[in-house]
């Protein structure tokens, strides 16, 4: 499996920012998304990952997901203004 692009963290809460790539008829473009996971130890003592939160990891994936959106808008303002989401300016 391919490594995250980017992660942030908030305590137990992770945001990872991920590029695939995609080809198409015209030719292949990247694809960025972000999945969010929360880390906690087992019974046995051991570490595992859910994508399952808590009411007080909200807040956590809050700035987490803050984190990852404005790391994505700051990679598109220094392409230029044709890689902008439509309606934004850059």
């Amino acid at each position: 499996m391919a490594n995250p692009k980017k992660r942030f963290r908030c305590g137990a809460v992770f945001a990872a920012v991920w590029e695939n790539e995609q080809t198409a008829n015209d030719g292949t473009f990247t694809v960025e998304s972000v999945t969010f996971s929360r880390r906690y130890r087992k019974s046995d003592g051991e570490w595992d990952s859910t994508s399952s939160f808590r009411k007080n990891d909200l807040p956590k994936i809050e700035i987490v997901c803050r984190k990852a959106y404005e790391f994505l808008n700051a990679k598109r303002t220094k392409k230029g203004p044709e890689t902008a989401l439509s309606g934004e300016k850059s």
